[in-house]
């Protein structure tokens, strides 16, 4: 029902009720309005987000705007803090026709009584916690499938092909909470005996946490995966992967499925981690493209 209704608002801003006051913004366009984290934690997303939300506006611009008026982008930096994006968002509401919600479920649910107050459309890319999708938000659509929901596959695979026995260690944030909250869930629904479920919060206890596998506790499927907190260009899932897998290594364990989460999916993992790489599982929200797919995308993205 909710996704019917915000479909249909989005008619109503293609050609009906909205429609009016945003040619009469015909003078600076219709503005998408949010923020984008360029500094703080999440930085290693923003600039990437940053591109891309440039080059649909350059995209559709080229093909005659929305609703025949150019898009013009009005994008702050939140500075990966949730305080500061209710802030801009509070600030950017005066002219915003458009919304796109900051990175990731924490960000967007500061932001979300802004954007639904403004009765504005917004798309919400990256907000996987279902408690922000309690039927309250109505003119705000998310992308994802829930978090909670991102290793069912994989348990699903697990569980068909004999596995017994499922540990899981993971960061204590908001994100790996979620997931290996359901991915838990998941495993006991389907008859998995779980010998660990081991948050941590330093290296150090992540480490700890793998050691304590070894001997009779060694499971037949092991998931890892964090958000390692830090500030710099280095993508965060990946960092807290590749630390689970040394630490794998260094005890060694050798569970029948390992996987590492988000940060094993990419090529700055398996370029770092090397051959240990090739039997690791990954797990995204998202299906990856051959780039013979967007070659011309990835010309002008980059």
């Amino acid at each position: 029902m909710r996704r019917r209704t915000f479909l249909g608002r989005m008619a109503l801003l293609a050609g009906g009720t909205l429609a009016g006051p945003l040619r009469a913004a015909a003078s600076r366009g219709i503005v998408l309005a949010g923020t984008v984290s360029r500094s703080g934690r999440f930085a290693p997303f923003g600039e990437p987000v940053f591109r891309a939300l440039t080059l649909w506006a350059e995209q559709v611009n080229a093909a005659g705007g929305l609703s025949g008026e150019p898009v013009a982008l009005r994008l702050e930096d939140d500075r990966s803090e949730a305080g500061v994006a209710r802030q801009r968002y509070e600030a950017l509401a005066p002219e915003a026709d458009l919304w796109v919600a900051p990175y990731g479920s924490r960000l967007t649910g500061a932001v979300l009584g802004v954007v639904e107050g403004s009765a504005r459309p917004c798309i919400a890319p990256s907000a996987g916690d279902r408690s922000l999708w309690d039927g309250s938000a109505q003119w705000t659509a998310g992308l994802l499938n829930p978090s909670d929901t991102m290793l069912h596959s994989l348990v699903d695979g697990a569980a068909g092909a004999g596995v017994r026995t499922a540990a899981f260690v993971y960061r204590d944030d908001d994100f790996s909470r979620l997931v290996v909250r359901g991915a838990v869930q998941r495993a006991r629904s389907r008859g998995l005996r779980i010998v660990a479920d081991t948050p941590f919060a330093t290296t150090g206890q992540a480490r700890a946490g793998v050691r304590a596998l070894r001997g009779g506790s060694a499971p037949d499927l092991f998931v890892g995966m964090g958000f390692q907190p830090q500030e710099g260009t280095e993508n965060p899932f990946v960092a807290d992967a590749l630390t689970l897998l040394e630490s794998l290594r260094e005890g060694g364990i050798e569970p029948f499925l390992a996987c590492l989460g988000i940060g094993a999916a990419g090529a700055d993992f398996r370029r770092r981690a090397g051959s240990a790489a090739e039997s690791i599982l990954a797990s995204t929200c998202w299906r990856t493209l051959p780039p013979s797919r967007y070659e011309r995308t990835i010309c002008r993205y980059s």
